[in-house]
């Protein structure tokens, strides 16, 4: 299975960046420095859900990242079989039986479909 990388949603880096300039409005009408630092802060947090990684797959597990890249789960799967990807979500039954879950509405619909097809074309060619 090649290493695919799925991002986080587009619109949430919309929305930070909204209340970025939303901050900064409110800083401008009320000249309070909070304002202006909350306008940064958002602003940095839209950069980074703009480029940001929500979970890599690879042939041997599913790392679960957050918005600044750092790998904050890892699940270890055996096979191509052991992923199923429903609506924006995958589910990965582990090594030892469990079911997790990766993804949902932070991540990017294309990306999901792009893996769906992936696992889809990996069990095709991986005997059960």
């Amino acid at each position: 299975m090649p290493t695919i990388r799925v991002r986080l949603n587009p619109l949430f880096s919309l929305l930070f960046f909204g209340c970025s300039i939303f901050n900064f409005y409110v800083y401008g009408v009320t000249h309070a420095g909070m304002q202006a630092a909350l306008g940064v802060m958002m602003g940095l947090a839209g950069v980074a859900y703009a480029f940001g990684t929500s979970f890599v797959v690879d042939s041997h597990g599913v790392m679960v990242k957050n918005p600044f890249g750092m790998t904050l789960k890892t699940h270890v799967y055996e096979s191509p079989h052991d992923l199923e990807v429903r609506g924006n979500t995958l589910w990965v039954t582990t090594t030892d039986g469990q079911r997790k879950k990766a993804g949902g509405l932070i991540a990017s619909g294309t990306d999901m479909r792009a893996l769906a097809s992936a696992i889809a074309d990996a069990r095709a060619k991986t005997p059960r």
